[in-house]
């Protein structure tokens, strides 16, 4: 069984959509509708799940908020073929061709929209030090630093791999929080922090050498 990460949670919804074209391909249109309520069901579930798995609990960046939008719009396309479907029966031969087209394009979307979002999730944006480091990012920085919110899912190894790679001479963190940072892997000499937590950060690692 495949590990719970939120890229092979979007791949459900990719499989899923191939799977909806192949029966809606056939006209078994039963089998398409299960598909397409899976669909449905695994975008709902990954907006509203925290943890590992899950977008909810992601920081604010604006990669996380294009992930969202695209499966947002995969779980429409789902939505608007299932309406299709639903129409079917009740059209002529002619109207039902016309239907037939719409739902296998309302399909394709629905892995368009999926491949989008699975290959941005790829790149797992949330722990990307460049990113991060990024002065508009800072809040996620922060979070990164004190292993809050999505953070204290992660592993402390996967987030000193992450701190390591930190570019904080672009980002200024003067007049910042920073109670319960951890700052043992982080490289302080370019970071622009205000002179008290300066201090307090270089006192904390000599004591971890």
């Amino acid at each position: 069984m495949a590990e719970a990460t939120i890229v092979n949670e979007i791949r459900i919804i990719v499989n899923a959509a191939d799977n909806a074209r192949l029966a809606a391909d056939r006209k078994e249109y039963d089998d398409a509708v299960k598909q397409l309520q899976l669909i449905d069901a695994q975008a709902k579930k990954l907006k509203e799940t925290g943890g590992i798995a899950g977008l909810k609990e992601l920081p604010k960046l604006k990669e996380v908020e294009q992930i969202k939008i695209e499966v947002s719009a995969a779980r429409t396309a789902a939505e608007e073929a299932l309406t299709a479907i639903r129409k079917l029966k009740s059209l002529s031969a002619k109207e039902e061709i016309t239907c037939q087209k719409e739902i296998k394009r309302s399909i394709c979307r629905v892995k368009d929209e999926a491949i989008a979002a699975a290959f941005l999730a790829e790149n797992n944006p949330w722990i990307n030090p460049v990113i991060l480091s990024k002065p508009e990012n800072r809040d996620s920085l922060i979070s990164l630093l004190k292993r809050q919110g999505y953070y204290q899912y992660l592993r402390s190894d996967r987030i000193d791999a992450v701190s390591r790679k930190l570019i904080l001479v672009r980002i200024d963190l003067s007049g910042e929080d920073l109670k319960g940072v951890i700052l043992e892997w982080v490289n302080l000499d370019e970071a622009n922090l205000s002179r008290p937590w300066k201090v307090v950060a270089k006192e904390i690692l000599s004591l971890c050498q």
